[in-house]
């Protein structure tokens, strides 16, 4: 969930941030999923969908994954 720059600076990684946003799915945040999900890496799309699974059950984001 947490990576770090070339500087060493920590940030959260764009899927673990589409998790805490599916809670609510604002229209800002379906806006942030959409162009985020075609940059994540396979193995990233894959944690997100099973988290969601887990998290939010039935969540539409699911099967768009």
């Amino acid at each position: 969930m947490v990576a770090v720059t070339q500087d060493g600076l920590p940030y959260l990684k764009p899927a673990a941030i589409l998790l805490f946003k599916a809670k609510l799915a604002r229209d800002k945040d379906e806006v942030d999923f959409a162009n985020a999900v075609p940059k994540l890496e396979t193995a990233e799309r894959a944690w997100l969908k099973a988290m969601l699974e887990r998290t939010h059950p039935g969540h539409d984001w699911i099967r768009r994954l």
